[in-house]
């Protein structure tokens, strides 16, 4: 007779299974244009193919990025070689000529999208290690994979998905070495800060990420009851690790330390200075337009949905700080994200990638606290709140995977022939609504069709909307929700907080009353 299959088990596929769901449309989507940051990654590795050279030349960001890319590589290098019959300097000429063509950055963005979602397979071992509930760890990990905002910047050659990936698996290990006994801790604490060196490595503020290892070691301290000299060369040897791992990612802090400096430099003044459309206030501002961001747009694209599972995320907060027995590993899941908080938002610089690694924490959040609710007295006496709750999980994440896919194939299968004919179409259905268009939007309407179009004034005066071409303007105002609106074309990005996008044009409408605001536009005189 054959044995069961074990709940263990199935959750354990339910899982794989959801990752899986998260890879698929990433990988639908993979081709969705250019990216602000692959043409100078693109040419340090075509550089370092060409001279040999393994190093990136330029330290605005630490080299994990570049490190990955390279790994990208090494299909090719093995295949250039195979090709050669081992002749490296022939090799090396073909592996040019591959990593130069228009399809390898699709390779490295590959790359980029699953060691992103990694991510998740951290916080689902993370929660089960803490909570002792696969159930819990299922929801936490695919409430993240479920995120657009993590799906659509998990495909980008760029260090804050990675950095996201590593600094939670940097608390795992941390939580490893608090549920350990023995020579295990020391183990575990070594591997935490060895990944809180990659966190590092992936992006300068990744260190933040040797606060939790840090309060790791304080459980060893104590357990081997150190004094202050032993404490003080234990730490030592956890920030050697550190070091040394951030060193091995990024050597060029070693053997080009003024080059390094120098950049490291630039970027805390560039981040304490503003970023064009993407500067903001510092302190009260930018706190403000984060949290807005992180509790109605983080979690989903429909800002209702996203809000459940923020305020979920905020139950959970409270659960978590109110739990005395294990206060120690209630520091280390917290640590970061309210300190990583108060940094950011004294910063004039709102990029909302920065602030990617603060999404495995409220996913951990986000279950621990419907869970809670889910155990507690009121649900287990009402039958038929449970089954509320459980379908408004249901439909909550099934909307959040349908759109992952919807968007993934507006990349994909991308057209931009007949704009003209949809733009027509959108302003003939809105024919209550008055609309000016610049000067690149009128030339995409035939003269008969734009004659025709009563509601398209000639002044910007009494018009409600603005319709614009996003290739048209530099530097918008970025960082407010519902300010721009993509009528049509691939959803590759989200436009309100990434106006500048470097991708393909497409037509966005703003209110008069909005585009007025902004001299940029070119409307006020």
């Amino acid at each position: 007779m054959k044995r069961p299959i074990s709940n263990k088990v199935i959750i354990h596929l339910t899982f794989a299974l959801f990752w899986g769901l998260a890879l698929v449309p990433g990988l639908i989507g993979i081709d969705f244009g250019t990216h602000w940051d692959e043409r100078r990654m693109m040419k340090s590795v075509r550089d370092s193919v060409r001279t040999g050279m393994l190093l990136p030349g330029w330290y605005n960001y630490p080299s994990v990025s570049y490190d990955l890319v390279m790994f990208s590589t090494l299909p090719d290098a093995i295949s250039s070689l195979l090709q050669e019959n081992g002749n490296i300097p022939h090799a090396m000429s073909v592996l040019g000529e591959k990593v130069s063509h228009r399809d390898f950055p699709l390779q490295a963005r590959t790359v980029f999208l699953i060691v992103t979602l990694f991510s998740a397979l951290w916080v689902y071992l993370l929660v089960y290690r803490l909570r002792s509930s696969l159930w819990e760890a299922l929801l936490a990990a695919v409430i993240l994979l479920s995120s657009w905002e993590v799906a659509y910047h998990a495909r980008w050659i760029a260090p804050d998905g990675v950095l996201m990936q590593f600094g939670i698996l940097t608390v795992l290990l941390v939580i490893l070495s608090l549920r350990s006994t023995g020579y295990q801790k020391l183990v575990w604490l070594g591997l935490a800060s060895s990944a809180a060196g990659l966190t590092c490595g992936s992006k300068y503020y990744g260190g933040l990420f040797l606060i939790p290892v840090f309060l790791g070691g304080i459980d060893i301290v104590r357990g081997l009851k150190l004094n202050w000299h032993k404490s003080i060369f234990f730490y030592a040897v956890v920030i050697s690790i550190f070091i040394t791992a951030f060193l091995l990612s990024t050597p060029g802090g070693l053997v080009d330390p003024l080059h390094f400096l120098s950049d490291v430099r630039f970027e805390i003044h560039h981040y304490e200075s503003g970023h064009f459309g993407y500067t903001i206030s510092p302190g009260l501002e930018h706190a403000s337009r984060l949290f807005t961001y992180l509790a109605m747009v983080a979690f989903s694209k429909y800002w209702f949905i996203a809000l459940v599972f923020f305020l979920f995320a905020v139950a959970g907060f409270f659960f978590t700080i109110r739990n005395q027995q294990n206060s120690l590993e209630s520091l280390v899941l917290l640590a970061v994200p309210i300190i990583y908080f108060a940094f950011i938002s004294s910063q004039e610089v709102m990029i909302v990638r920065n602030d990617l690694l603060l999404f495995p924490f409220l996913a951990i959040l986000a279950a621990r606290g419907i869970i809670t609710l889910w155990t507690s007295p009121f649900f287990h006496k009402h039958f038929w709140g449970k089954i509320g709750l459980a379908l408004v999980l249901f439909v909550a994440l099934a909307a959040n995977f349908s759109w992952l896919f919807t968007a993934a194939y507006t990349i994909n299968s991308r057209d931009k022939s007949n704009s003209g004919t949809k733009l027509a179409a959108y302003i003939r259905q809105n024919d209550n609504t008055n609309f000016y268009l610049s000067t690149q939007t009128k030339k995409l309407l035939p003269d008969s069709s734009l004659q025709s179009l009563h509601n398209v004034l000639s002044q910007p005066e009494g018009a409600s909307v603005y319709l614009f071409m996003s290739s048209e303007v530099e530097d918008p105002l970025a960082n407010q929700r519902n300010l721009y609106t993509v009528l049509f074309g691939p959803y590759e990005v989200n436009f309100n907080y990434y106006p500048s996008w470097d991708g393909d044009s497409r037509v966005v409408a703003i209110s008069m009353k909005n585009a007025l605001k902004q001299p940029i536009f070119g409307l006020t005189k």
